[in-house]
């Protein structure tokens, strides 16, 4: 709720018009809050992150993991993996950036492996 006032706030300021809808009642994600604070009960809807990660999970040991922090198999030593597969968790924020950054560390460790 305070993140909704204060974009409401700056969104105000700036002269922005909103073009968010209302929450739908009838959704599977509709849900209620109440501040304790100030007694104001605001409608949510929730639809999740749609981030596909995981199932070749980065770790620190093949008994734990897929993949090391280079993104490099366990089982095989010329493969690696990149992407959000190897993420052990994810947030609800777009990952495009982890990745990338991801990408860019696996690419360094293979040309490392290749040397000069």
């Amino acid at each position: 709720m305070a993140a909704e006032a204060l974009t409401d706030q700056l969104f105000a300021a700036a002269g922005i018009e909103s073009y968010s809808r209302p929450a739908n009642p009838a959704s599977p994600g509709y849900f209620t809050y109440t501040d304790p604070q100030t007694g104001k009960t605001s409608a949510y809807e929730f639809h999740g992150s749609g981030h596909i990660v995981g199932t070749c999970r980065m770790g620190a040991s093949k008994g734990d993991s897929v993949v090391d922090r280079n993104q490099r198999s366990w089982d095989h030593a010329n493969l690696y993996i990149t992407g959000s597969s190897v993420f052990p968790t994810v947030a609800t924020g777009n990952p495009s950036l982890t990745i990338a950054a991801l990408a860019f560390w696996a690419a360094d460790n293979v040309l490392g492996q290749l040397g000069p």
